[in-house]
């Protein structure tokens, strides 16, 4: 629990980001009484919580059994979270008339019923991961990264794009059987061209300074034979 003009700045706003939802609603939550956030951490993918027992607030804060104390002081409490989810897991999910309804957020547990914690994954580079999952029924796979919708998934070949779940994660449904698929965060058109732009400001960059060295040092070779005499002694 820290301010959040500490953690936002003073003045902006909460509403850049899924993720800054979901800690702005945590907050209002706690400033309206106690509250249990230890579900929401969990799938955050959490490990640990530094409480500021200063602050106004920490009284409010309830962890249940996950969380084990490790560190305290007068002024400050730090917890590590034993039941962490990883940062790909899958959930079963249940059919309804309005779309595939996922298990309750505080339901989600590494070996609660329905939940996969044991998806063999692997982050390839920044922004990328290859994933190899087998389901037994219709689900979701679930990446604990800030939900974008530049987030795509390429399921068995088939591009998927990503679902808001959780509050602020990305979510891609999944059908029965073994899957692999790869996670992709795609660069916008302007970022891409600023890359480009870059990459050939830093190509320019590099050809001008061997120029300049090629030319001071046939100058300097120049000046050197002509102050010589026709059998290379100095004049």
């Amino acid at each position: 629990l820290h301010d959040k003009d500490t953690l936002y700045g003073p003045g902006l706003s909460l509403a850049l980001t899924p993720t800054a939802q979901a800690l702005e609603s945590m907050s209002a939550a706690l400033e309206r009484g106690p509250f249990d956030p230890s579900g929401r951490l969990s799938v955050f993918n959490v490990r640990y919580v530094l409480l500021d027992k200063t602050h106004p607030l920490s009284a409010n804060v309830i962890l249940d059994s996950r969380f084990e104390r490790v560190w305290s002081s007068p002024d400050l409490d730090i917890y590590e979270n034993h039941g962490v989810m990883p940062r790909v897991f899958t959930v079963s999910t249940t059919p309804s008339p309005h779309g595939a309804v996922l298990p309750p957020i505080d339901a989600v547990a590494p070996a609660a019923p329905g939940v996969n914690a044991r998806v063999e994954y692997a982050m390839t580079q920044p922004g990328a991961y290859r994933v190899h999952v087998t389901l037994d029924s219709p689900g979701h796979l679930v990446l604990s990264e800030s939900y974008h919708p530049r987030w795509t998934a390429w399921i068995d070949g088939h591009r998927v794009d990503s679902q808001p779940v959780y509050e602020c994660l990305n979510g891609f449904p999944l059908g029965p059987g073994e899957h692999d698929i790869t996670i992709q965060f795609a660069s916008s058109p302007l970022r891409t061209a600023g890359t480009a732009v870059s990459g050939l400001a830093a190509f320019l960059s590099f050809g001008a300074a061997l120029y300049l060295l090629w030319r001071r040092r046939r100058i300097s070779r120049t000046a050197a034979q002509r102050s010589s005499g026709p059998d290379g002694t100095p004049c």
